[in-house]
Parts: structure tokens; C-alpha cells; sequence
């Protein structure tokens, strides 16, 4: 990985009320980068397929060598990490139920361990540590909570290209006034 953290993301939202106006299209893939807050490239996705194929077209013209891919849940597909590790780069991808085994294998692995783990420590009996973070912030009339582990125990297990770990995310924000809380989580 590069010295420096080059990160783009890659999204191809559908664009509203574009075939109305005429557009011989509705979605365009853009790669944007997250430091610049600009859009490096970007390529129309044909009505007749969807952004997987388009997002490899892209890859392959876009020089990824040093460069960390970000994108949402449909990208994350073995032949789109293939082409970013074949082109020097490296991924942190969603998992959602689309890849249900793997969603599955990765909750499993960090079902039961606690949220703050003092340093190195192995839980449960994989062999390899999992290591956990966890930050508390209150702003904006909220209690924010957010906790982050990371393992590299499924790396020999999974059929992935290029895994070097796997990490779950979670974060909570509760109003103290109602006692409320919303819970966000992804699993990479």
C-alpha cells in the first residue's frame, strides 16, 4: 500500500427524471477522490447492462497502482477486486446480504466479542488477535458512539482476491433528552 493513503471512490448513482428529458441513459460512473472532492473520470453505464461491467471498463483505463478503492455494496464482486489488485491498488468494500456467505462468515467472526478489547488480545480462539477501537463524542445534541474491529483470522479461509483483513463498523448516536438510538453498521 502507498505511503500515502490515495483514496477514490467509485459510484454510478441513476441520474432522476433522465430518461424523461431524453438521456439515452440513466446511470453515469464517476470516480471521485475523496481528498479533492473531485471527479477524475467517469463513463456512461449502458442501459443494457449495470455499473459491474462498466466499473471494470473504468478500472482498466484509470491508473489504480497505489490507490485505495472505495464503492457501495454492488461493486463488491471478486472480478472488480481482481482487476484493482492486478492494477497495483487495494479495496476497503462493503459486505452487505449480497455476498451472504461471506456477510455471514464475517458477523460469526465478531459475534460475542466485546466492544473494547485491551491490545493484542485473541478472541475468540481463531489464532489471530482481533483488535477493537472504540470512540464516545458528544455534539450536536447527541451521544455518538463508534466502534471498529479488525481481523485478519478469515484471510486463509476466504476465496477473495487481494483480503488482507476483514473489519466490522458500528455506530450509534442516542439523544440523551428521548433516549433514542439509531445504529449504522457495515461490515468490510
Amino acid at each position: 500500500m502507498a505511503d500515502c493513503l490515495d483514496t477514490v471512490a467509485i459510484d454510478g448513482p441513476t441520474m432522476r427524471a433522465s430518461k424523461k428529458c431524453g438521456a439515452a441513459t440513466s446511470c453515469l460512473l464517476s470516480v471521485i477522490s475523496h481528498e479533492l472532492g473531485i471527479t477524475l473520470t467517469q463513463q456512461v453505464a449502458s442501459n443494457k447492462t449495470n455499473e459491474i461491467p462498466t466499473s471494470i471498463e473504468i478500472l482498466k483505463a484509470f491508473d489504480v497502482s497505489g490507490k485505495v478503492i472505495t464503492t457501495d455494496a454492488l461493486l463488491t464482486q471478486k472480478t472488480f477486486c481482481r482487476t484493482i489488485i492486478e492494477g497495483g491498488g487495494d479495496y476497503m468494500l462493503p459486505v452487505k446480504n449480497n455476498h451472504p456467505d461471506l456477510y455471514e462468515d464475517i458477523q460469526k467472526l465478531f459475534q460475542g466479542v466485546p466492544d473494547t478489547l485491551s491490545e493484542n488480545t485473541t478472541y475468540p480462539l481463531l489464532g489471530d488477535p482481533i483488535y477493537t477501537h472504540e470512540t464516545y463524542e458528544k455534539s450536536h445534541g447527541r451521544v455518538e458512539t463508534r466502534c471498529i474491529k479488525a481481523s485478519t483470522s478469515l484471510n486463509t479461509y476466504l476465496d477473495w482476491p487481494g483480503i488482507a483483513q476483514v473489519i466490522q463498523y458500528r455506530y450509534i448516536h442516542k439523544n440523551p433528552n428521548t433516549g433514542k438510538e439509531k445504529l449504522k453498521s457495515a461490515m468490510v
